[in-house]
């Protein structure tokens, strides 16, 4: 006996088997991210943290039209490490670790 288009039917139905599995896998996934970003909204020390490199960056930045900031994108992050003082061993990183710490022991 021959089944017509046999091939496609068993991948069709192979596909039907996993996909159940493979969408509480991303709904799984999608739960974490979303839990996540609401920590990330909801975190008061991320906000003090961010103050503070927005604060660094209008101090460094003062006299010019960046300056004045209100925010900054995500991006400008990745100087935090790349940036450093004249002697070349600490970087804004490690300034802004020694700020929030100075910062959290007064309270």
């Amino acid at each position: 006996m021959k089944v017509p288009r046999v091939e496609s039917k068993l991948q069709i139905f192979a596909f039907k088997i996993q996909f159940q599995s493979q969408i509480r896998d991303v709904r799984k996934n999608l739960q974490t991210v979303s839990s996540a970003c609401e920590e990330l909204r909801s975190s008061e020390k991320l906000k003090v943290i961010m103050k503070n490199i927005l604060l660094i960056g209008n101090t460094l930045n003062q006299g010019t039209p960046r300056g004045q900031a209100v925010g900054f994108r995500l991006d400008s992050l990745l100087k935090l490490i790349d940036t450093r003082a004249t002697s070349g061993r600490m970087t804004l990183m490690h300034f802004l670790c020694k700020v929030c710490s100075e910062l959290k022991s007064k309270n």
